[in-house]
């Protein structure tokens, strides 16, 4: 059986993502909250330096895109397909 866990985006995400991988899970979804939390995608990315083994994907929750600026996203979509694409995903694919 493979288990995820999902965590409200804080700055002691990359922290939970690598106890979650020492228990055994095999996927981590981070709530994208931006006017509560910090950037998701940076988090996703500090995780994906913490977690060797949990993700591949690492994944993100719905992004409301009035709620992010267009640049911002394109920037973060970029940065995705580049420096993490075989950890991080947008889409949970």
């Amino acid at each position: 059986m493979e288990i995820s866990c999902a965590t409200p985006t804080t700055l002691d995400s990359p922290e939970h993502v690598a106890i979650a991988q020492e228990l055994g899970y095999k996927r981590a979804w981070f709530y994208d909250t931006p006017q509560q939390s910090p950037d998701v995608w940076m988090m996703l990315a500090l995780a994906a330096e913490r977690a060797e083994r949990i993700g591949a994907p690492l994944l993100k929750g719905v992004t409301v895109s009035g709620t992010r600026d267009e640049v911002r996203q394109r920037l973060a979509a970029l940065a995705e397909q580049g420096c993490h694409r075989d950890r991080l995903s947008a889409s949970g694919t």
